[in-house]
């Protein structure tokens, strides 16, 4: 994480998010020096066990392991597999002070991890003497259970202050399948970027004051250092007044209304942290497409200028030669006038050559700005180079099972691609849609074609222009894997983005079609 440490320049970032024209008149070198002072959450990935329990209904018995962070930590888990959803329940024991681990940490938050690597709240862990229970549900088919050190209950990404994680139990002859997936966490020391010299220091707990309240005074804390108070001004100024709140319930004799009142602070901060970090990389993304187009513009200009260069090198090319024939045919009286001509060639092709060198340079400086997209693509989503043009690769697990309807997590996805692509001039989508050949082919081939058009309906809702977009369905006909076993048949239900165009060099229909 950066952070913006200058109100100026903080203004005219904030200026810029509003769609002001302040960085007009900027270079691309100027608007990356910005960039520099922008916060930004850069997560970590680390493999976590995923269990799944679709294959049938029933009740499954693992264990929990402690982590070299709480090595005399352990648990029971059960999961009861239902049709749409898993019930289920966690005891834990021996598991340390939050604050053992670092100053910045208050409590324990339970996560559930889907096949793509993202972590969902489950809820708090709440200890008594280092043993504590939770009883949940989660509508994940598949997923691994852990256990991290928060800040706050309220977190919407795991920290890597990983203290339990579900492992198979070598005396249960009943286990769900076991795979294991890259997950995304925020690094451990993280939550302290930002902070002033000593601020981050244990908590002294006073006898008698709800564990929320401090998890409050934490999360205004943490959304200080995020300039939350800047980017999400009226969230964090709730999250003072709920906070203020709890503490005049708690004071005046109220412990149940106070905590009500601080987990609610707790809330509404995690949320405005949340959209603090979204707003922040928004205006990031905004400024590398600024960035971008003053590239163009520039490699543009410099294009057109040696194309100048070079007809003007021909030209006077052609008329040295035309100058060195007439000298031949009049060679006794017109010596001076060929030697000038002789030495008029030499520099117009001296011209040709450094005109070609610039033509040469644009040529780099666009495939930099083609590898600059697919960076920033497969942030978001895995991106193969294709001759085709790149092709962004949505899983199955994005909708829910025999539906096109989006997820909320999907429409985040598409979201951030619709705002990387908005710097990528003249990108054209095309939306394709795939299915496995489990049940009727028709149905496959209708169910391929509503969620490519749903995807392409909300790149368009997202700002892209409706001409740049198409969508095309292909129901079980066109196979990545064999659909004979589980895995082959989760590779072939996906949704793809076969983007293309002149900044990528390629366009849908190319040699590289399947």
């Amino acid at each position: 994480m950066r952070l913006v440490r200058n109100s100026l320049i903080y203004g005219a970032l904030c200026l810029a998010a509003a769609g002001g024209g302040i960085f007009a008149q900027e270079t691309a070198e100027q608007m990356q020096a910005q960039l520099e002072v922008l916060y930004e959450l850069r997560p970590s990935v680390t493999p976590v066990r995923v269990y799944s329990y679709a294959i049938a209904e029933g009740t499954f018995q693992l264990g929990m392991q402690g982590s070299d962070l709480a090595r005399g930590a352990n648990g029971e888990l059960r999961i009861r597999s239902r049709v749409n959803y898993n019930e289920i329940d966690l005891r834990v024991k021996g598991l340390p002070a939050a604050q053992s681990i670092g100053p910045e940490f208050l409590t324990y938050v339970v996560w559930a991890i889907s096949p793509s690597g993202l972590g969902t709240n489950l809820g708090e862990l709440s200890l008594e003497r280092g043993e504590g229970r939770l009883r949940t549900q989660t509508d994940l088919q598949s997923f691994g259970l852990i256990v991290t050190a928060e800040p706050f209950y309220a977190t919407t990404t795991p920290s890597d202050t990983v203290v339990l994680e579900n492992v198979t139990l070598a005396s249960e002859k009943r286990s769900p399948a076991l795979t294991s997936v890259e997950t995304r966490f925020i690094p451990r020391g993280q939550y302290k970027v930002g902070a002033e010299l000593g601020e981050v220091k244990p908590f002294t707990f006073e006898a008698g004051v709800p564990l929320d309240i401090y998890q409050a005074r934490n999360a205004l804390l943490i959304g200080k250092r995020t300039r939350t108070d800047r980017f999400v001004p009226e969230g964090y100024q709730s999250g003072q007044a709920l906070l203020a709140k709890a503490e005049e319930l708690y004071f005046s004799g109220d412990a149940k209304a106070s905590t009500a009142k601080a987990r609610e602070a707790v809330q509404v901060m995690g949320d405005a942290i949340q959209l603090s970090l979204e707003r922040q990389d928004k205006l990031r993304s905004d400024l590398i497409s600024r960035a971008a187009d003053d590239r163009v513009r520039r490699a543009t200009a410099t294009a057109e200028d040696a194309e100048r260069r070079m007809k003007n090198a021909l030209e006077k090319q052609a008329a040295a030669e035309k100058a060195t024939h007439e000298a031949e045919q009049k060679r006794a009286a017109a010596e001076d006038a060929m030697r000038l001509a002789v030495e008029e060639r030499r520099r117009a092709q001296q011209e040709a050559i450094e005109a070609r060198e610039v033509a040469q340079k644009l040529v780099q400086e666009q495939r930099q700005l083609r590898d600059l997209l697919v960076e920033r693509l497969n942030r978001v989503l895995s991106t193969e180079d294709t001759d085709r043009g790149l092709v962004v690769k949505l899983s199955d697990i994005l909708f829910d099972p025999g539906k096109f309807t989006l997820k909320p997590e999907t429409k985040v996805l598409l979201a951030r691609i619709a705002g990387i692509l908005s710097w990528a001039p003249g990108i054209t989508v095309q939306v394709e849609g795939h299915t496995d050949n489990t049940g009727d082919a028709a149905k496959n081939q209708q169910l391929s074609e509503q969620r490519a058009a749903a995807v392409g309906n909300f790149l368009v809702e997202q700002g892209m222009p409706a001409s740049n977009i198409s969508s095309v369905g292909y129901g079980e006909s066109r196979p990545i894997a064999p659909n004979n076993t589980r895995e082959g048949r989760d590779q072939n239900r996906r949704v793809e983005l076969v983007l293309s165009g002149e900044m990528i060099g390629a366009r849908v229909g190319g040699s590289g079609q399947p």
